[in-house]
């Protein structure tokens, strides 16, 4: 009987110590551990982070004057791009006011466009560096210009693109393309003249 009893302790014994040696390797290994090293799941660090888009710069989309095709001869014509932001002041005339928009150009590749400024300096649609884009009236920039293939006209400029260039700031440009037909007549201009035939804002 006591053999039995000692066999029975010495077996016990044995699988113990066989336990105890594979939870010894299995903890050696890392195969096993009291607390995991994973790092838990942060649903909030885990979801991919969307970032905002970069707002475009002005200069980024294609360089800048790369398709200008003005010319000061002829009074002024052709296409220019250029880099600037609006200022609103009021002007007025013998009968009427309005506010006008002038656009000050902090940036541009042409030599000729600067001429024509340079021209018309001191003209009431034309300051030093900034040209006359028309009048704000009911969140739209409005327009009148002359040219020998369209005539008087007056324009548009939507209330989107009204906005862009309205909202622009010296530190906050914006970027318009502007086109000047040839006109070779001379007449008195209304309130809310402008020497460009069409405005784009180009970003």
């Amino acid at each position: 009987m006591k053999k039995d009893y000692n066999k029975k302790i010495i077996i016990t014994l044995t699988l113990l110590v066989l336990v105890l040696s594979v939870l010894c390797i299995l903890f050696a290994t890392d195969t096993i551990s009291f607390k995991s090293n994973a790092p838990k799941n942060n649903d909030s660090e885990s979801k991919e982070k969307v970032e905002e888009p970069e707002k475009e710069d002005p200069k980024d989309s294609d360089e800048l004057g790369s398709k200008d095709t003005f010319t000061a001869d002829d009074a002024g014509h052709g296409v220019v791009e250029v880099i600037g932001y609006a200022e609103v002041k009021e002007i007025a005339d013998e009968t009427d006011s309005a506010n006008y928009v002038y656009f000050h150009i902090t940036e541009t590749k042409s030599t000729e466009f600067k001429k024509f400024l340079d021209d018309w300096e001191g003209n009431l649609f034309v300051l030093d560096n900034a040209i006359g884009l028309g009048c704000s009236i009911d969140g739209k920039i409005t327009y009148y210009n002359s040219s020998d293939d369209l005539g008087d006209q007056s324009f548009t400029i939507s209330e989107e693109e009204t906005n862009k260039i309205l909202q622009s700031t010296e530190s906050n440009p914006v970027r318009l393309k502007l086109n000047r037909l040839i006109y070779t007549s001379g007449k008195g201009a209304p309130l809310c003249y402008s020497h460009i035939t069409k405005v784009e804002v180009v970003n």
